[in-house]
């Protein structure tokens, strides 16, 4: 994870899509995600923190749940490339399996 108290989340959809959720009431301005981010200018720190997060607002309800839900759908989209990549492997050993067959019978 690249923000130490966990104020930027990434989820990601099966296609490998991912989409990132950002609470500024979590954030410390620490700046890790800035150094870290892999696309250059697409995310900055301003000289000035944000306002705090009024209770109105409301800006921590569900905050737990989507960060949750988001670990599980990259967790479900690495399951399934894993799996995608032994069906392939699997598909890849039984084609050179019956080519090697296929010399054999031929010879």
């Amino acid at each position: 994870m690249v923000c130490p108290p966990g104020a930027i989340v990434f989820s990601q959809d099966m296609e490998g899509k991912q989409t990132y959720h950002f609470n500024r009431a979590v954030c410390i301005y620490c700046g890790e995600c800035v150094r870290a981010c892999p696309k250059e200018g697409a995310i900055f720190q301003t000289a000035e923190p944000a306002p705090c997060a009024l209770k109105a607002e409301n800006i921590n309800n569900g905050w737990n749940k989507l960060f949750d839900e988001a670990l599980v759908s990259r967790e479900a989209y690495a399951a399934e490339k894993k799996r995608k990549a032994a069906e392939k492997a699997a598909a890849d050993k039984a084609a050179a399996a019956k080519k090697e067959e296929e010399n054999k019978t031929g010879n």
